[in-house]
């Protein structure tokens, strides 16, 4: 027998090959607090993914989801342009909104910044012992994938992972830009950079806390 293992959380960034299976995101969305899947011990409160606000932030989406979670939240529009004391950040809107243009680019997560620890590897993948630590632990860990060609990467936040049958899946949120967020589940050797989705395996941010 095995179980499926869930930290419900967030992800971000576009869909892969086959490998990866989209599916709707849960019911419950809304910043009011749903329950976790049976199999976790010890509920924790849970908040839906987030939308992500710029075309290229799916960076700053899933550091703010994995913010939120942990501790709290960090809009994607202060991520962008930190404020400081008496001097608010010109990147948001009234609504704490990100602003487009100059405000919209690629990046990646400052855990440090914003009161966390993290370790922080370049393509050198999670082994799938350190991935069942990490959601075993309640830690949502940051990942890249990367073209061929090296010239574009997308972001996700890893929320669960799941054994059975002899496959091992990942559970992500992968939210779009201005669009409601789905669940997605990635192979381990998609992760890994292999498969038939010609990605390359890039960043990881884990044991954030």
């Amino acid at each position: 027998m095995h179980r499926s293992i869930f930290l419900f959380l967030i992800a971000s960034c576009a869909a892969l090959s086959a490998h990866i299976q989209a599916a709707p995101a849960e019911s419950g969305a809304g910043d009011e607090f749903f329950g976790l899947a049976p199999v976790m011990k010890n509920p924790l409160p849970v908040l839906p993914p987030r939308v992500q606000e710029g075309s290229l932030t799916c960076w700053s989406t899933c550091a703010e989801m994995v913010m939120e979670f942990l501790a709290g939240r960090v809009r994607q529009c202060h991520q962008a342009d930190p404020p400081l004391p008496g001097d608010p950040s010109d990147c948001c809107d009234e609504n704490y909104v990100l602003k487009l243009s100059s405000c919209d680019f690629a990046s990646l997560p400052n855990f440090p910044l914003w009161g966390f620890s993290c370790e922080f590897r370049v393509e050198s993948p999670l082994s799938w012992e350190e991935i069942k630590t990490e959601i075993d632990n309640r830690r949502p860990f940051v990942f890249s994938l990367m073209t061929a060609d090296r010239l574009t990467s997308h972001m996700w936040v890893a929320r669960g992972y799941d054994e059975g049958e002899g496959q091992q899946t990942l559970f992500c949120w992968e939210p779009t830009f201005y669009s409601s967020a789905f669940a997605v589940e990635m192979a381990y050797e998609v992760y890994l950079g292999g498969g038939t989705t010609g990605k390359i395996h890039q960043y990881d941010y884990f044991k954030i806390y």
